[in-house]
């Protein structure tokens, strides 16, 4: 099993309650229904008010490295990361477990 965590710090300007980040947001449930292999999906805004907390967070289980990679090279996924990339700057780690 890999574990894929993704963090996100929204970009000077913008604000969790943008129409933007809405539909990035909407974006990210549907992701599981378009490309195969996701085991666990589970996404959402931070909750704990500090200014050294990342404003959402992505934790997605894969059964394995390869399915791991196609699910990076999926387009589904490459669309939700172009939307992303405009909103937010993000770091990932992928670790077995």
């Amino acid at each position: 099993m890999i574990n894929h965590l993704v963090l996100f710090r929204f970009k000077s300007g913008v604000l969790a309650d943008s129409d933007a980040v809405r539909h990035v947001h909407a974006a990210m449930q549907e992701l599981p229904g378009k490309v195969p292999g996701i085991r666990a999906w589970q996404h959402g805004f931070n909750v704990t008010p500090d200014a050294d907390a990342w404003d959402y967070a992505l934790s997605a289980a894969f059964d394995d490295k390869q399915t791991l990679f196609a699910y990076f090279e999926h387009p589904a996924h490459l669309d939700v990361l172009a939307l992303w990339n405009e909103l937010a700057e993000l770091s990932f780690v992928d670790i077995e477990g």
